[in-house]
């Protein structure tokens, strides 16, 4: 008989506290659960060198992001940005640079128009002048087989084809815009 009545008060106290208004009861979550939506978005893009026929191996920094390549095609990705304005650049050895600012919103994929690096800058200053001139012509006719930056078009060879491009973008200066739309 008292186990009965222990039973009796527990479970009346139970009901009790559960009635009161300072409880609350909670509800299981829908299901499925609602989505939400991606916190970072996407950036993507294409750069081409001139005078080349592939566009690998170009660098794509986005502010603190860890930096993309591009692809033989010259396209690029970068994931998980945060939304926000970021400074973004492009650069390869032997070309002038690309810089710019894209603002991207939380969840949204930003196509970023295609940029065309200018190739001769031998020496990385920024400006294609007589010093790249003179470093094109002490490797004139040589293979390049250590990967000289002097081998614009990529063809194996310095030769009149890297040469002429200098030559086109002399007193040329970077970096270039690299307009976001």
């Amino acid at each position: 008989m008292r186990k009965l009545r222990r039973l009796f008060a527990l479970l009346t106290c139970g009901l009790l506290l559960s009635c009161s208004p300072g409880v609350k009861t909670i509800a299981p979550p829908p299901y499925p659960p609602p989505s939400t939506p991606p916190q970072t978005g996407i950036v993507t893009g294409k750069i081409m060198l001139q005078g080349r026929m592939t566009y690998e191996g170009v660098g794509v920094s986005l502010g603190e992001l860890a930096p993309a390549v591009t692809e033989p095609d010259g396209a690029y990705t970068i994931l998980d940005v945060p939304p926000g304005r970021h400074a973004i650049k492009a650069m390869r050895e032997g070309y002038l640079s690309a810089e710019g600012n894209v603002t991207i919103a939380q969840g949204e994929t930003k196509a970023l128009p295609t940029v065309v690096l200018p190739a001769g800058d031998l020496n990385g200053d920024e400006t294609i002048d007589l010093f790249d001139l003179v470093l094109i012509s002490s490797t004139f006719g040589t293979q390049d087989t250590a990967g000289l930056r002097a081998d614009l078009n990529g063809d194996g060879m310095v030769d009149l084809f890297d040469l002429v491009l200098v030559g086109n973008n002399l007193y040329q200066t970077g970096p270039l815009g690299f307009e976001s739309p």
